[in-house]
Order: structure tokens, then sequence, then C-alpha cells
């Protein structure tokens, strides 16, 4: 009986655990769309110095997830992510 209730906790942890990763990764990912559609209409409107500052907010972002990202995801994702920021910064520059 003791081995199925610590099974049981240990699912209801896991299932817990998964919940709130997905949670965390869909805000996150909506507040860098976001983000990313104001960069976009900077530049459609060829406004570059606020390009750049919505750009230095999608960094520091991706900064401030980068642990979180780099811990459940995949790692090239994220490289590819940075590096299309840089790019995307240049471009602004």
């Amino acid at each position: 009986m003791r081995s199925l209730i610590t099974a049981l906790i240990i699912a209801a942890l896991l299932i817990l655990g998964s919940e709130i990763y997905m949670v965390r990764l869909e805000n996150t990912s909506k507040e860098l769309s976001e983000i990313n559609t104001k960069v976009f209409e900077a530049i459609t409107d060829e406004d570059y110095e606020t390009a750049l500052g919505y750009i230095d907010d999608l960094s520091e972002k991706m900064d401030s997830t980068e642990m979180f990202f780099g811990a459940m995801g995949n790692h090239e994702e994220t490289d590819k992510m940075n590096m299309s920021i840089a790019e995307l910064r240049g471009y602004a520059e």
C-alpha cells in the first residue's frame, strides 16, 4: 500500500511540474512574440532607434530565461534565437 501511495505522489508531482513548465513556457513565448512584433513594426516603420530599444528588451528577456530554456529545451534552438537577435540588432543599427 505504501508503494502505491508513493507512486501516486510521484505521479502527481510529475504532472504538476509539467503543468508549471508548460504555463511558464507559454507565457514566456507570448512575451517574446509580443516584443518581436513590436520590433517588426518599428523596422517596418523605419524607426530603427525604437527597434533597437525593443531588441534590447528581447535580448534581456532571452538572457533572463536562458537557464529555463536551457534546462528543459533544445540548446540549439536557444543558440539560433540568440544569433537571430544579434543579426537583427546588426540590421537595425
